[in-house]
């Protein structure tokens, strides 16, 4: 299974968390983090401190009208 490396990797970082759940998310319930990938995949890496970058403002209103 292809994706088995990633969860290792994950589960070597969490280990030092007292209790943690790893669960599927659809594409769609986690559509803010898949656009944050797909973007800096195509662009330098950057970082935000207190305001989120342009692109996904509206992305992020969406996400919270749907909860």
């Amino acid at each position: 299974m292809v994706a088995s490396t990633v969860f290792d990797g994950c589960r070597s970082y969490l280990v030092d968390f007292g209790r943690f759940t790893i669960e599927h998310c659809i594409r769609e319930s986690n559509y803010v983090a898949h656009e944050l990938a797909r973007w800096e995949r195509a662009n330098n890496p950057s970082r935000w401190i207190d305001a989120p970058p342009d692109f996904i403002v509206s992305l992020l209103a969406d996400d919270i009208s749907v909860l």
